[in-house]
Formats: C-alpha cells, sequence, structure tokens
C-alpha cells in the first residue's frame, strides 16, 4: 500500500477548522498507507475537536500500528498527540511516542522512547507544500515553509540489514522539534539505544565540491548509533543543495534497487547538523515512492 504524495498543509491552530485540518491530514496518509490505527478508546475526533486556546497542549491522541508481516512477532506501535508547540497556542505540534504495545486506553506498553515534541516555529494561514511516503512498515513527510516558517517533519521504518531487508531489531527514528533535528534507534525489546542524538549519522565531505565529480553527485545514508553504526534506512539521504534542485525528484540505487526522493532544500533544513561538521549548504531529502 505504498504512498507517495505532494500536498499542501495550512499549519496553524488559528481556528477549530484549520487545527482539524493539518491533524487529520496526517491521521489519513497514515491510513493510505497501511498502517493500522488501534481501538483505543478516548482517541481525538476530528469532527468535534476543538483547537488548543494555550501553549504545549494536546488537545488527544491517535495510536497507530505497523501493518507488515514482523508486526505479529515484533510489534511497532506509535501515538501521536496533535497540539499546540510552546512558542505559540496557534503553532501546530505533534508529540511523538513509540512502544510496542498499547493498553487499550491510549497508553503505549513495553519500552518506549522518550515523548517528543515535534513543534512547529511558527503558524501560517498560507497552503505550505507538504511531502508524504509511506508502506505497512515505514512514514515520513515533511510540511516545508522556509528558514523562519513552521515546518514537520517525522519518520520511521525499520531497522536494516546489509542487504536493506526490514530486521526484527527495532525502528530508525527521524524528526524535527524547532529547528533540530534527532535521531534515535529504539529495539523493540529494549528500547532506544540512545537519547535522542541531534546530530545525524552523515559522514559526508565536508570541503568544496561537496561530493561532486562530474556528472556524479553524492548523496549520503544517515547512520543510526548503537554504540556503533547500524545500517543505514531507507526513509532519509543528505546532500548539498547547489548540486540538487529542491522540490525535483531524484533516483538512484539504494541496497541495489532504484528508489525515488524529493530533496527539501537548505532552507527548510535549518539547524541540521552532521557529526563531524555540517558544510553551508547541507540538506536532507526524504524518500518518496
Amino acid at each position: 500500500m505504498s504512498i507517495a504524495a505532494t500536498t499542501t498543509l495550512v499549519l496553524t491552530n488559528a481556528t477549530d477548522a484549520q487545527f482539524r485540518a493539518w491533524g487529520s491530514a496526517i491521521s489519513a496518509k497514515l491510513s493510505a498507507a497501511g498502517w493500522v490505527q488501534t481501538s483505543d478508546t478516548g482517541q481525538i475526533n476530528w469532527t468535534t475537536v476543538t483547537a488548543p486556546a494555550a501553549i504545549s497542549t494536546a488537545q488527544g491522541y491517535e495510536i497507530w500500528r505497523m501493518a507488515d508481516t514482523l508486526q505479529a512477532t515484533v510489534p511497532v506501535f506509535m501515538k501521536l498527540e496533535y497540539g499546540s508547540a510552546s512558542g505559540g497556542a496557534t503553532f501546530p505540534s505533534l508529540w511523538f511516542t513509540v512502544g510496542s504495545g498499547s493498553n487499550g486506553t491510549g497508553s503505549l506498553t513495553g519500552i518506549t522512547t522518550v515523548r517528543r515534541a515535534l513543534e512547529a516555529n511558527g503558524a501560517t494561514a498560507t497552503p505550505v507544500t507538504t511531502y508524504w511516503s509511506g508502506d505497512t512498515n515505514r512514514f515520513v513527510f515533511f510540511a516545508i515553509a522556509g528558514t523562519l516558517g513552521p515546518s514537520l517533519f517525522m519518520s520511521i521504518e525499520r531497522t536494516k540489514d546489509s542487504a536493506g531487508a526490514d530486521t526484527a531489531e527495532g525502528c530508525l527514528i527521524i524528526n524535527k522539534t524547532l529547528l533540530a533535528f534527532g535521531q534515535v534507534a529504539w529495539n523493540a525489546i529494549t528500547g532506544p539505544y540512545t537519547a535522542y542524538e541531534t546530530t545525524l549519522g552523515c559522514l559526508g565531505p565536508s570541503v568544496s565540491p561537496f561530493g561532486t565529480s562530474g556528472t556524479q553527485i553524492g548523496v549520503y545514508p544517515v547512520y543510526l548509533s548503537k554504540g556503533v553504526f547500524m545500517n543505514p534506512g531507507m526513509n532519509v539521504f543528505a546532500y548539498y543543495d547547489a548540486t540538487i534542485g529542491q522540490g525535483a525528484p531524484v533516483t538512484f540505487s539504494v541496497y541495489g534497487a532504484t528508489h525515488t526522493y524529493m530533496p527539501i532544500g537548505t532552507a527548510n533544513s535549518n539547524a541540521l547538523a552532521f557529526r563531524g561538521g555540517t558544510p553551508t549548504g547541507s540538506a536532507v531529502m526524504i524518500r518518496y515512492d
């Protein structure tokens, strides 16, 4: 049930209708990708929920689970809470948590990730371009609005073996809160390997020409850590904005198979930081197939 789509979102909580619109859009795309919403009681009702009236306020939650073949033996459950950011009641925010089950009344079970706020650093009534991609074992989206505008980004996928196949270990998670990207690897049995790291595990060149050689252009996988680097995921790659145009899909081989990616651009990758240094013009691209 893989999806790849470009839409627009109005990222503001200024009215009930606007709050419902951006939140329900995320919910709808998870469903379209094949994720399954649990039957936990008390989940958010997109017809009746009202916009938050104060900062850092969640108006309701949803719990979603993967629906791939590994889910029966290595379950992955994701809780999303929809509300307002710390910067203002009209600023959208998601709270993101992953666990291995739910108790039926809204709490995740197992050893969970920390509850992380994915906050927009502003609000806008102008629709912003939003890219989505997902399947029953992964999901990624990026709502982009430039350096000073609001943006929302999250990525989750199963861990990979050396051939790029899913493994039963856990999940690779990358997201953005305010102006900081973060990554964490979660083990389905023992929980997160580390705290959220604020530098992405990209090991690209740090000086010009930034991975270009003639007509060849470098893109760089993100290595998450469990004390040693893990096999990289497929949802997010890094690149240098001057070499690839924003918003124009590109294709290249990942683990021996061709996949499509959407470049997000430098302005939307602000506060991006890599291990070992981050050259000016660094950006991220997300899977788009």
